[in-house]
């Protein structure tokens, strides 16, 4: 899900996390999703929940599921701190405000999640963490033009 995002791009490269998975001596390199990308489907869902149960105090955004944090109850960009805080993502997830310099850390913390596969699976998960560049050496050695 991270590599959606975009984030990490850089040039004609498109990085996604990957992480080191050892099993029985062999090391593979498999893709894996980060905290963050967590952390997106936490408040999508969370927010979902807390709809169903007959939570109101959702912003359009947060309703939507887009993330887009820091807006108040009608959607417009939040005076300060006590406004921001009252829609459900962003008193859960934080948000940033920079032209207000007003910033809340998320409260839901979340870690990479490392995929726990046999060896077939590991062997062929490798294949995707494998980082792709559309440029490409032609027969002789050199770099088209």
């Amino acid at each position: 899900m991270a590599v959606l995002t975009g984030a990490g791009t850089m040039g004609n490269y498109n990085m996604h996390t990957v992480v080191r998975v050892v099993a029985d001596g062999k090391v593979y390199e498999v893709p894996a999703l980060t905290g963050n990308a967590f952390k997106h489907w936490h408040a999508v869902y969370a927010a979902e929940q807390y709809q169903a149960s007959g939570g109101t105090l959702l912003n359009e955004f947060c309703k939507k599921g887009v993330g887009l944090r820091g807006k108040n109850l009608e959607g417009k960009d939040a005076e300060d701190e006590c406004k921001a805080i009252e829609d459900f993502c962003n008193d859960i997830h934080g948000f940033l405000l920079p032209d207000r310099q007003i910033k809340r850390d998320s409260l839901a913390r979340f870690a990479f999640a490392v995929p726990v596969l046999t060896h077939a699976e590991l062997e062929n998960a490798q294949k995707f963490a494998v980082t792709h560049n559309r440029l490409t050496r032609s027969r002789k050695g050199r770099r088209p033009r």
